[in-house]
């Protein structure tokens, strides 16, 4: 039985959602706070709206606007801005916005309450899953992020009491930041496939003045995905992220331009990396991150060999930023690497056993998540390895080379909240 009726819910479920309301109410019925409720989202949004707006109507020290002069108020503006003009124009002191996502017989209802400035004061989201929820862990949470601020905002009224003590000063009010301009978060896990177009162009200088040389575009299927698990919780925690990627080129040989033979060719890429993201702003997290990858570019038997097979192991730490566009429907991330290389294949047995490799590259993807769980992705970047060599070698001794590798890619993929 669906938790959310297109009606009412449910009497239990009712008081379920009252629980996870009253939750907030340590944050706001000290200053005896104006709360405006802004239109939901998700299905059966309006009536868990209704249902919140009952729930906080109730509680003393608490005035609510009623929705429907809230709904003419923000005249079907959504996000910050439907904040903004509630707050002009209902002169609020605080602004609950919601979102209910279901699945099957699970829903969640996650409530966030901000001040006037847009800033996230405490939150609270209830995870159902038939008859039953667990509306602990939300109260907790949202009673430690509201606690200490406003208790300090307690004991300074009581030292120097206001002219108007119902309302706070907004400067007090503002302490915590949001976590998106809605309310809604990264996902816990968006997991995708896809294809991507990539050109290798790779130089290597011997010491006659020769250049050995591979240029070469193929495809490439990739598999990967990104887990924020703590993103529900209010601490340093929520802004870990991990990631993992594989990526394997299809259909590709290659041709000895020497010796005029076919050369089986297999590319690969493998990699995986933790981050640590921190929200700087509303809808922008900056961070950085630690990774480890290997890229392998391996050539069959040659008579006479041109370019060696190369596979750079290497570790990657990096700086990312994450700039929400609009909401979590497009989402913009961007990346500079750089790459300590640990070994290089069979590059230093052919041009030099001596010398050191060191790499970097740029990413930046565009991609997103829709309400029904589909998530989509396009990603350009740019990798290049210099390489420097020195001491014997058995094809050509070399003094330097260049490795780089563009590419261009689409995924599509599912988005777990």
């Amino acid at each position: 039985m669906p938790l959310l009726t297109p009606h009412r819910l449910a009497p239990r479920r009712l008081l379920f959602l009252a629980l996870a309301v009253a939750s907030l109410l340590p944050s706001v019925a000290a200053a005896d706070a104006r709360i405006a409720i802004l239109p939901f989202r998700g299905p059966s949004a309006d009536d868990a709206r209704a249902q919140t707006h009952e729930a906080l109507r109730d509680q003393p020290g608490v005035r609510v606007a009623p929705l429907a002069r809230t709904d003419r108020a923000v005249d079907g503006a959504t996000g910050a801005r439907a904040g903004e003009l509630a707050v002009r124009r209902l002169d609020v002191d605080y602004l609950v916005s919601g979102r209910v996502q279901r699945r099957g017989r699970r829903a969640r209802v996650s409530l966030v309450l901000r001040d006037a400035d847009g800033r996230v004061v405490a939150r609270a989201s209830v995870t159902i899953r038939g008859r039953r929820g667990r509306f602990g862990p939300a109260a907790r949470t949202l009673a430690r992020a509201a606690e200490e601020p406003f208790e300090a905002e307690a004991e300074d009224r009581d030292e120097a009491p206001r002219e108007e003590p119902r309302r706070a000063p907004r400067s007090r009010r503002a302490r915590r930041p949001s976590r998106s301009r809605d309310g809604r978060d990264a996902p816990v896990l968006d997991a995708h496939v896809g294809a991507r177009l990539e050109g290798r162009l790779a130089r290597f200088v011997t010491t006659t003045g020769d250049v050995h040389r591979n240029d070469v575009a193929y495809p490439v299927l990739t598999a990967a995905m990104s887990a924020r698990p703590w993103i529900g919780e209010e601490g340093i925690e929520r802004g870990i992220e991990l990631r993992g990627l594989f990526g394997y080129a299809v259909g590709l040989r290659s041709r000895n331009t020497l010796t005029d033979e076919a050369v089986d060719t297999s590319f690969f890429h493998v990699y995986a990396d933790v981050g640590l993201l921190f929200e700087v702003e509303r809808g922008v997290e900056l961070g950085l991150g630690a990774g480890f990858g290997w890229d392998s570019f391996s050539f069959g038997e040659q008579s006479l060999v041109v370019v060696p097979s190369a596979e750079y192991a290497y570790l990657r730490p990096h700086l990312r930023g994450r700039f929400q566009i609009e909401e979590e429907l497009a989402v913009l991330g961007i990346e500079v690497g750089y790459r300590g290389v640990l070994a290089r294949g069979a590059l230093s047995e052919h041009f030099g056993q001596e010398g050191q490799t060191q790499g970097f590259d740029v990413v930046g993807r565009l991609g997103g998540s829709l309400d029904m769980g589909l998530s989509y992705g396009l990603e350009a970047g740019l990798a290049g390895y210099f390489h420097f060599f020195d001491g014997d070698a058995i094809t050509a001794p070399a003094t330097e080379g260049t490795d780089f590798a563009l590419w261009l890619g689409a995924q599509v993929g599912f988005a777990f909240r």
